[in-house]
This record gives C-alpha cells, sequence and structure tokens, in this order.
C-alpha cells in the first residue's frame, strides 16, 4: 500500500479518536454555598464544626448521544484527602441521566458537606458520569477548605448588586412559613407572579403551585423540604407581528430545607402554641408570651399524647414588605429568624421595651437529634405572635354594624375612610370568640370586609379593622362588631319534619373522657377538639357509632371548641378540660 495512503489513514484515525476524547466531558459549578455565591475561583469554605449546603449544577457532554434505554449516571463524590476513601456526598446520587436525543445532558444538586468530612487543610468534590457500560468521566476538582474562624456564610454573599440569577434557600422548622424573596419587577406591562414545585427529573411537572397566603407573599406552612421557582407571566407584550403575546418565564430555585423531626412518628400532629398578640403604647414593657404544655397528639386514639418540653424561643424584626431577589441575603440577616439567649421556658418575657413591631415563637427541639448546629436541628414551631407598638394619634376608624344571621351569608362590614394617606397605611381585619383575644385574618386588607360564616365555628364571632403603618406600627383599633348566627347550631339540637339530630356531651367540665352520644340519621360525622386558635388538637373521621368516648386526658387544663360535622351540618359546643 502507497506510503502516503497508510499516513492518511493513521491521522485520520487519531483525529477520530482525538474527537471521540476530546468531545467528552463532565463540568462542576457551584452557584452558592449556605445561600451565598461564590466565584469558579473560590473554594467551597465550611466554618468548623457545621454543616454548609452546597447548590451547584453539573453538564455532561458526551460525542454521540446515548440511548436513553440504558442511561448513565450522575453522582457526586468528595473525599477528605487523597489517603482517605472516595464517597458520594449527602444528596450527591442523582441517579439515571436521560439526554433525550442530545449529546448535552444536565443535573442540578444541592448537597451538604459536614466539616468533619474534612482535614483542616481542605479536600475536594467533583462530578462523575458513568455509562451504562460502565465508562467513568470526571469533571474537575472543586476545593473544600475548612475555616477555622467564627461567623461567615461560606461564601462571598450577595448583598449588593443584582443576583437575579442567584438560588437561594432557606432552612425552616416543621410547620414554619418561610420567608421568599420575590423578583424585581423589570419588564413593564401587567403581571402575574405564583410560586411552583420545581422537579429537575421531570421539569413539565412543576406548574404546581405553591400557595401564598398573607400580604408580605409568604408561604404557606411547610412540612417538608421543597424546590420552588417563581413563574412570571407579563401580558400585553407586542411581538415583531404585532400580535399581544403573553410570555412566561421562571426564577432560579428557592429551595426548602427541612431537617424532618420525630421521625419515628409517621404522621406527626403537634400541640405547640403561644397567645396572644399584644398592641402596647411606644416604649412599656411586653406581657409574658403564654405557651401550652406541648406534646405529639397520636393518631391513634388509644395511645396517650407525648408530652414534650425542650424548647427555644425565636424573635425576628416584623417587616411589612418582603425581600426581593437582590436583597434576600441582607433582608434575611436583617429580619429573619434568630434563637433568644437562654430563653427555653415554656413561658417567655421579652425583656426590651416595645419600640419596633417584633414577632415570636417557639420551637419545640427534637432531643433525639444530637446535632447541636441551628443549620442541623430538628424542630417543630408554634404559630407566630406580635408585639407591636401602638400610635394613639386620633383617627376615623369605625365600622358598623353587628349582624344577627341566620343563613350562611351575612352583609359586608363597612368601614370609615381614616384621615390617613394610605399609600402609606393598610388595613388588617381581625376577629376573636371572646372579644379579648384576637387574631390576624388571612389575605384581608380592605376596607370593608364581607365575613365567611362556612369558615367560622362559633355562634358568635367579633371583628374589628386595624389601621397599621408599613413599619408595623398599629393605631387603635375600630371598635368591634359581631355576627351572631341564631339557627345553625340550634337546628340540630331539635326536632323537625326532615331530622331528629340531637347531641348529648358529658360530663363537661372532664378531666379524662368526654362522652359524645349522637341521635341522627345522616352518619358519617366528624368530630373535633380545636383549641381557641383553631388549631386541630384530636380529630376523628367517618363516626358511624352512635356512641364515642374521646381521651382528652393530655389536653392542657382550659377551654375548647367541639366541633361535630357531617353534610350540611355542623355543631360546635364550648367544652372545659379540669
Amino acid at each position: 500500500m502507497n506510503k502516503k495512503i497508510i499516513l492518511k489513514l493513521v491521522l485520520l484515525l487519531l483525529i477520530n479518536i482525538s474527537n471521540k476524547i476530546f468531545s467528552q466531558s463532565v463540568s462542576l459549578t457551584v452557584n452558592n454555598v449556605n445561600g451565598s455565591g461564590i466565584s469558579s475561583s473560590q473554594p467551597i469554605s465550611i466554618n468548623a464544626n457545621t454543616t454548609a449546603t452546597v447548590s451547584l449544577d453539573t453538564q455532561v457532554t458526551l460525542a454521540n448521544a446515548p440511548s436513553d434505554n440504558y442511561p448513565g449516571t450522575i453522582k457526586i463524590y468528595y473525599q477528605k484527602n487523597t489517603s482517605f476513601p472516595i464517597n458520594v456526598a449527602n444528596g450527591g446520587d442523582g441517579g439515571g441521566l436521560l439526554f433525550l436525543g442530545s449529546t448535552t445532558a444536565y443535573r442540578s444538586f444541592t448537597i451538604t458537606l459536614n466539616s468533619g468530612q474534612f482535614d483542616a487543610t481542605g479536600g475536594y468534590i467533583y462530578a462523575e458520569y458513568q455509562t451504562y457500560s460502565g465508562i467513568k468521566y470526571k469533571s474537575a476538582n472543586k476545593s473544600v477548605v475548612v475555616s477555622t474562624t467564627t461567623g461567615g456564610d461560606g461564601g462571598t454573599g450577595n448583598s449588593s448588586g443584582n443576583c437575579t440569577s442567584c438560588e437561594y434557600y432557606e432552612i425552616v422548622p416543621y410547620a414554619a412559613v418561610p420567608i421568599s424573596p420575590e423578583l424585581p419587577i423589570s419588564i413593564p406591562g401587567s403581571k402575574e407572579f405564583t410560586w411552583v414545585y420545581y422537579d429537575y427529573n421531570n421539569p413539565t411537572t412543576f406548574e404546581t403551585p405553591y400557595d401564598f397566603i398573607d400580604r408580605q407573599g409568604n408561604m404557606a406552612q411547610a412540612y417538608s423540604s421543597a424546590v420552588l421557582k417563581q413563574k412570571k407571566k407579563t401580558y400585553g407584550i407586542v411581538s415583531n407581528t404585532g400580535e399581544a403575546v403573553t410570555i412566561i418565564s421562571y426564577s432560579k430555585t428557592f429551595r426548602i430545607f427541612m431537617n424532618r423531626p420525630f421521625e419515628n412518628i409517621s404522621r406527626l400532629k403537634f400541640s405547640n402554641n403561644i397567645e396572644a398578640e399584644q398592641y402596647l403604647p411606644y416604649g412599656s414593657i411586653p406581657q409574658t408570651i403564654v405557651g401550652n404544655n406541648a406534646y405529639i397528639v397520636s393518631s391513634d386514639r388509644n395511645t396517650p399524647n407525648i408530652p414534650v418540653n425542650n424548647y427555644q424561643w425565636q424573635t425576628r424584626i416584623a417587616n411589612p414588605t418582603m425581600p426581593n431577589w437582590d436583597n434576600y441575603v441582607d433582608y434575611k440577616e436583617s429580619y429573619g429568624w434568630k434563637d433568644i439567649p437562654n430563653a427555653t421556658q415554656k413561658d417567655y418575657t421579652p425583656t426590651n421595651s416595645v419600640n419596633q413591631a417584633r414577632q415570636y415563637r417557639r420551637l419545640v427541639i427534637d432531643i433525639n437529634n444530637p446535632a447541636n448546629v441551628i443549620t442541623a436541628r430538628k424542630a417543630v414551631t408554634s404559630n407566630v405572635i406580635g408585639i407591636y407598638p401602638t400610635n394613639n394619634s386620633n383617627i376615623t376608624n369605625t365600622i358598623c354594624c353587628s349582624l344577627t344571621s341566620g343563613s350562611e351569608s351575612v352583609q359586608p362590614f363597612l368601614g370609615s375612610d381614616p384621615t390617613l394617606d394610605m399609600n402609606n397605611h393598610f388595613y388588617l381585619w381581625q376577629f376573636s370568640h371572646d372579644n379579648i383575644n384576637w387574631y390576624n385574618i388571612d389575605k384581608e386588607f380592605s376596607k370593608d370586609y364581607t365575613p365567611n360564616q362556612r369558615a367560622s365555628r362559633s355562634n358568635k364571632v367579633y371583628y374589628r379593622r386595624m389601621v397599621v403603618k408599613n413599619d408595623f406600627t398599629y393605631y387603635y383599633p375600630s371598635n368591634s362588631v359581631y355576627v351572631e348566627r341564631t339557627n345553625r347550631a340550634s337546628k340540630l339540637m331539635v326536632e323537625n319534619n326532615d331530622k331528629n339530630v340531637t347531641f348529648n356531651i358529658y360530663p363537661n367540665p372532664s378531666s379524662s373522657i368526654l362522652n359524645i352520644e349522637i341521635n341522627s340519621k345522616n352518619f358519617p360525622y366528624s368530630i373535633k377538639i380545636i383549641d381557641l386558635i383553631g388549631s386541630v388538637l384530636i380529630s376523628e373521621k367517618k363516626i358511624n357509632s352512635k356512641s364515642l368516648s374521646l381521651d382528652i386526658s393530655n389536653l392542657p387544663k382550659g377551654m375548647y371548641n367541639l366541633i361535630i360535622e357531617g353534610n350540611d351540618e355542623i355543631f360546635s359546643k364550648k367544652i372545659i378540660k379540669n
């Protein structure tokens, strides 16, 4: 064979091998550490005796698109140093990686690194893709260093400048409401923002909404970890063809991390309540915040409730605005929840005078979790109450009028127009069962308010309206009015042509067993016992028996609402545990 032809064939073979070798790569990019971004040249920094939450992206590029019927796997590994074995990082097993006909695939991770996994001189992490046939490709190493200094967040932080592309996270206790960031509005036109769940493995499923519940845009209570994005719709944008189009875009991810407490309880239900809101003159001393004796509610009514008392109180400065994506790190530092030193009792008396709006909550710590680092702590939170300074300025703030209702719908309460600039103030409606302890009504910030009768279980409910300055200074409340229902409860206690329904509850008061006798043709019924702030403490569903005994011996002494409900019937009764 001609030497020139042989030389050309060898060159073509080398070029082909070279293309296959160099066109296959794995890259690893760290987005942030503990919510703060870091540059590509910086190592991952972990403070001594702590953990770090690391958000990262990987990219795998192959010479040819592999078959998704035989997917390879992607994992994140760490190594303490070259003398120690290589391990898969916590959260680093990405499972099968689908290319979907492409030569490039992506996978995002959130891993947890512990400082004890690395020497003081540091170690490293890397990504590795392994084909179905066992061929491995790895990324370059990313250094990890252990800092012996206190404080710090493991990164450079994103406290200034635009950071719309940053990913953020919050570590929350069980049943807490996360403090969520909001994207800045940058495109003119009509907009709509919605939080949605996000699934990296199946992106088409992230249309499931994660609902807002209050004025600040904070989210609903969290009972597990979640990966979220903000879906933004912008309407009325005109395309090049002159057509009006709707643009849909998504933010970077916001992650909710939760270390699930009391893992030995399969269906965790908790009674951990504190009360009540305080509206005090500026500079006065707050009253004691009283908490119940916390306990885990057993799903089995024959099993006693489990008392728990490892408390930790927390506080934050109340802020009526929510953070946007650019100032989230600073906002969380200034307005995030912080432990109160030595506040580990059932009740707590604030030591500072009322000179700014503050909120409080009480954690119950799972003592079976040995970690004493806050980021690894397992806990359940109580409800949140606020202590707010009041402004004694004389403003017009009245509502009208009390109502007696025998139906589901009632007329709205009409409020006066305060002599204030409402651009700097907002309305806040509240309700009470005793005209003493008041609770905010979610999402109700209008001048007038129409009570929701079906949502109210008591025969008589009081309402009032607060006017609040944007710095959370409260003006004295309006007069209180009430809605009194005349027939919803009583109609179940009398005979008529259609129904013959009676309930007998005894003994009341009771220290242990509460007996309930039901004379009705309309089974099944559900029975609940709730406290005065609406937390369900005991729940029995689909009751078909005419008699039932509830063990209330583990409830703290006090007054509760017993709710019996079936079809269109609701019966509410005050009971007393002595």
